[in-house]
């Protein structure tokens, strides 16, 4: 689904690019503009990094054995 219309990126591509950038937004944003234009899709590419973000700490609980 495309989520950044001004940029044409789909919630998959800011979801990779969320995990490239380590899910900060601002360097999302210098790596692939999402949410840096008009900003009319920032509400929902912050909660696709929020998302990101918690499957990469998810991910690395469960790797280092934690219950989570």
């Amino acid at each position: 689904m495309i989520v950044c219309h001004c940029h044409a990126l789909t919630d998959r591509d800011i979801r990779d690019a969320a995990g490239a950038c380590g899910g900060c937004p601002d360097a999302l944003r210098a790596l692939c503009a999402a949410g840096g234009t008009c900003g009319g899709c920032r509400p929902q590419v912050d909660l696709i990094v929020k998302g990101a973000r918690e499957d990469a700490q998810r991910g690395a609980a469960q790797a280092s054995g934690v219950a989570v």
